[in-house]
C-alpha cells in the first residue's frame, strides 16, 4: 500500500548532508563515485545537484533531493512495520522549512488566517468548527506530513458549507490544490469516518505525479541519456586522437617510402653491373647445357642426367682423369642430380638384402620399383619399366640365391 508520496521544502541542506541523513536512517555505507551506484537493496542516482535513492527494505523507499531549491521528494510503499525513518528524522531535527506560513508536522492549525488562500506544497484538509476534535486530531496524526489539517471557524464554515453544499456539519474538504469532500453521515462512527479520510488520502497521495527531477524514472532516464552523450563525446575524442595518430603514421610511412625509393635507386646503380654479368653467365649456360636429352623416353624423371652425372663421379675417382678432377668436381657441384636413380637403387638394394629366398612377395616389391618379371617367360627374365630391350634374369620362385648378386645384375643392366 502506498503510504506516502509528497514533496517538501527543507532548511539549508547540502547533498553531502542529505547523503549522511539517508545513510544514517537506513544503516548504509556507500561510496558514490558514479552517476549510478548499485546497492545490495537498491540504487542511488546522482545528476548535477539532484540525488535520488531507491531502497527496498521491509518497505520500498524513494527519496529525491534537489540542492539548488532545497526540496525533497519522499515516496514510501509501506509493506512492513518499519517506521518512516527519513520523515521522522526531518521532523525531529526541525529540517522542514515552513510550507507557506504553515509548519509541517502532525499538529492541527486553527483558522486564524486565510489559510485557504496560501500556496503550499501539501494539500489543506479543512474541518468545520462543528467537527469532532478527537477525529480532527486523529486525522492530523495519521496524516503526518501528508496534508495540513486546519480547523475552521463559524465564518468560514458558512462559506465552505455553501461552496461545497455540505449537508452535515461534521465534514472535511481537501482544498487549495484539489477539492475532495469528506462528509460524515449520521450512521457513520467517528472511527469509521477518520479511517475513511485516511484511506482516501492515501489513494489521493499515491496518484500525485511530479515532473523531473522529482520523478525517479525520469531521473534515471536523464542520467542514462547523459551517460550516452558523454560516451559519444569520449568516443569522438578517441576517434579524433586516432585520426591524429593515423595522420602521423601516414606521414611516417611516406617518409620511409621515400627513403626506400632512394635506397632502391642506389642499390640498382650499385648492383646493375653484377646483374648484367650474371645474366650473361645464365645465357651461356642455356647455350651449353650439361646434356641434351635423347629421343628415347626416360623410364623415370632425370634418368639421362643422373646417368651422365654418375659417370662423371666415377671419372673423378679414376686416376686417368686426375688432371681433370677439379673441373669434373666443379661440374658436379653446379649440376646436382635429380635423385630418382639413387632412390630406385636404394629401394631395390633394401628389398634384395632382406629376402632369404625369392617368392611372390619379393617379385611384387621389385615390380613397384620398375623391375618386372615377364609372366610368360619360363627362364626367369625380367625387364625394366616394361621395356623388353633391357632384360635380366631373376631366380625362380622358391630358389635361393644371393640378393647381392641379383642387385649387381639389375644395376648393371637397368641403371
Amino acid at each position: 500500500m502506498i503510504t506516502f508520496v509528497s514533496k517538501f521544502p527543507l532548511h539549508n541542506v547540502s547533498i553531502n548532508k542529505f547523503h549522511k541523513m539517508v545513510e544514517s536512517c537506513h544503516s548504509l555505507e556507500v561510496c558514490i563515485e558514479q552517476s549510478i551506484t548499485h546497492l545490495n537493496n537498491g540504487y542511488i542516482l546522482q545528476n548535477e545537484d539532484v540525488v535520488g535513492y531507491h531502497i527496498e527494505d521491509e518497505s520500498i523507499y524513494e527519496y529525491i533531493f534537489k540542492e539548488s531549491t532545497n526540496e525533497v521528494y519522499i515516496s514510501i510503499d509501506k509493506r512492513g512495520t518499519k517506521c518512516l525513518s527519513l520523515l521522522d528524522y526531518l521532523i525531529n531535527e526541525n529540517l522542514f522549512a515552513f510550507d507557506g506560513e504553515l509548519p509541517i508536522g502532525d499538529n492541527v492549525h486553527d483558522m486564524n488566517q486565510d489559510c485557504l488562500a496560501q500556496t503550499t506544497y501539501l494539500p489543506i484538509l479543512y474541518f468545520t468548527s462543528k467537527s469532532n476534535l478527537d477525529i480532527v486530531s486523529s486525522c492530523a496524526k495519521k496524516l503526518l506530513a501528508m496534508v495540513h489539517v486546519v480547523l475552521g471557524n463559524e465564518e468560514y464554515d458558512a462559506i465552505m458549507m455553501k461552496k461545497y453544499r455540505a449537508r452535515y456539519h461534521d465534514f472535511g474538504v481537501l482544498c487549495n490544490q484539489d477539492c475532495l469532500r469528506f462528509s460524515k453521515s449520521k450512521t457513520e462512527t467517528d472511527e469509521d469516518f477518520a479511517n475513511r479520510i485516511y484511506y482516501k488520502m492515501q489513494m489521493y497521495m499515491s496518484n500525485r505525479v511530479y515532473e523531473y527531477p522529482f520523478n525517479m524514472n525520469e531521473l534515471y532516464q536523464a542520467i542514462l541519456l547523459k551517460m550516452v552523450e558523454e560516451s559519444r563525446e569520449q568516443e569522438e575524442l578517441r576517434l579524433a586522437k586516432y585520426d591524429e595518430q593515423l595522420d602521423r603514421l601516414k606521414a611516417r610511412r611516406d617518409k620511409i617510402m621515400r627513403r626506400i625509393e632512394k635506397y632502391e635507386q642506389e642499390l640498382e646503380a650499385f648492383i646493375k653491373p653484377e646483374i648484367e654479368e650474371n645474366k650473361a653467365l645464365l645465357e651461356a649456360m642455356d647455350k651449353y647445357p650439361l646434356v641434351f636429352k635423347g629421343k628415347i623416353e626416360e623410364k623415370y624423371i632425370g634418368e639421362q642426367k643422373d646417368i651422365v652425372l654418375s659417370r662423371l663421379v666415377a671419372a673423378s675417382l679414376n686416376e686417368d682423369y686426375k688432371d681433370k678432377k677439379a673441373l669434373i668436381l666443379e661440374i658436379l657441384a653446379e649440376n646436382p642430380e635429380v635423385g630418382r636413380r639413387r632412390e630406385l637403387l636404394e629401394a631395390i638394394d633394401r628389398i634384395l638384402k632382406q629376402c632369404s629366398k625369392f617368392e611372390e612377395r619379393v617379385y611384387n616389391q621389385l615390380r613397384k620399383q620398375g623391375v618386372e618379371k615377364l609372366r610368360d617367360d619360363e627362364h626367369g627374365l625380367a625387364c625394366f619399366f616394361g621395356d623388353k630391350r633391357y632384360l635380366t634374369t631373376l631366380p625362380h620362385t622358391g630358389e635361393t640365391n644371393s640378393g647381392r648378386q641379383v642387385f649387381r645384375k639389375i644395376r648393371a643392366t637397368f641403371f
